[in-house]
């Protein structure tokens, strides 16, 4: 599964731009609470939320970072462990990642998985992006195509509309492939000084043919199909 909203649902263009510290060494560190850990569409979790901490390090374009996330409400942790190296062409940033996911107690699970992101930047109004997420273990791709648009309502104050629609082949279920979700929302950005940052999003997540086809095929019902959830997170940088 993916952390993404806790500390990444940020626009890849904003994260891949150069600092004026770039030949030095960026660390950042951050706690995040989201009401539901929803990833590829579906809510991971019987019941609750789940908390995040975060730690990482970036360099000349070199990320390294390791999450930690607890259900608040179900027996549930994970443990993300990441590097990722990100360049920038002109107003096109790419970046590609390897991340080891450990997922206890209830249902032990350990994977690697690839990453690559693009976006291109030029307007800061419309960035589109394009994920693409490989788990070694399933043997399965995720592909997400998006479309950001970022604001600044103040000097410290900025908000993220995105729009995303992903397809699943093999990622999140292996026997049908194919149209998986629709995703949109926002997220708010304050800078309370240049170290501390606080963000909150509200997002919207509409199933796809994959997802419904999975539901029935467990003989489950397609009520509560869509997904409704926000977040919160505080980070610090230095």
């Amino acid at each position: 599964m993916r952390n993404q909203l806790a500390f990444s649902m940020v626009s890849a263009a904003l994260l891949l731009s150069p600092t004026a510290n770039a030949s030095q060494w960026q660390l950042d560190a951050g706690l995040g609470w989201e009401s539901k850990y929803v990833s590829e569409g579906r809510n991971n979790l019987d019941k609750g939320g789940i908390g995040w901490a975060h730690i990482g390090a970036n360099k000349d374009g070199l990320s390294l970072f390791a999450d930690v996330g607890r259900g608040d409400q179900t027996n549930y942790t994970e443990y993300n462990l990441g590097i990722a190296y990100g360049i920038s062409v002109s107003d096109l940033d790419i970046e590609v990642g390897f991340t080891r996911i450990e997922e206890y107690p209830e249902r032990a699970n350990s994977y690697n998985e690839l990453s690559a992101i693009a976006s291109y930047g030029r307007y800061h109004w419309l960035v589109p992006t394009v994920e693409y997420l490989y788990n070694a273990k399933e043997d399965g791709s995720f592909l997400t195509l998006g479309l950001e648009s970022y604001w600044e309502l103040s000097e410290n104050l900025s908000i993220t509309p995105y729009l995303f629609q992903s397809w699943d082949y093999g990622y999140a279920t292996k026997d049908h492939n194919g149209d998986n979700n629709v995703q949109f929302g926002v997220n708010l950005d304050y800078a309370i000084s240049e170290q501390w940052t606080v963000n909150a999003n509200l997002n919207r997540s509409i199933a796809g043919d994959d997802i419904k086809i999975e539901r029935i095929d467990e003989g489950e019902t397609l009520d509560n199909i869509n997904q409704t959830f926000g977040g919160i997170s505080i980070s610090y940088s230095f």
